[in-house]
C-alpha cells in the first residue's frame, strides 16, 4: 500500500498553516487539514497528477486555500517536501530537497 512520508519542516509548516488559519477564521483550520488529506489520498492514487516542477518534484495547487503542496514520487509512495503558502517565501522549499 502507498504511503506518504513528510520532510520535519513540512510537518511543521501544516501545523503552522491550520494555526494560522484558525486564529483569521475559527475552526476552518479543520477544514484546511481536512482539504489537505484529501489532497494527500488523491496523490496516493494518482501520484503523477500533481504538475511536474524540474525532474523530480511535483506540486499540487490547493487553490483554495492558498497553499501548494510539494512532493516527489517514491518507490514507496509519495514524500511531501513542503506545504508553501502562495504569498510567503517563494522556493524556500529547495533547502528541504534530499
Amino acid at each position: 500500500m502507498a504511503r506518504a512520508e513528510y520532510h520535519v519542516d513540512a510537518v511543521r509548516e501544516l501545523d503552522e498553516a491550520v494555526g494560522f488559519i484558525n486564529n483569521d477564521w475559527a475552526g476552518r483550520g479543520d477544514l484546511f487539514l481536512d482539504a489537505f488529506n484529501t489532497a494527500i489520498e488523491r496523490l496516493l492514487l494518482f501520484p503523477r497528477s500533481g504538475k511536474a516542477s524540474g525532474r523530480r518534484m511535483r506540486k499540487w495547487i490547493m487553490l483554495r486555500w492558498k497553499y501548494t503542496i510539494i512532493y516527489s514520487v517514491e518507490d514507496y509512495g509519495i514524500f511531501i517536501h513542503a506545504i508553501a503558502h502562495h504569498a510567503r517565501r517563494p522556493n524556500y522549499w529547495r533547502s528541504h530537497l534530499r
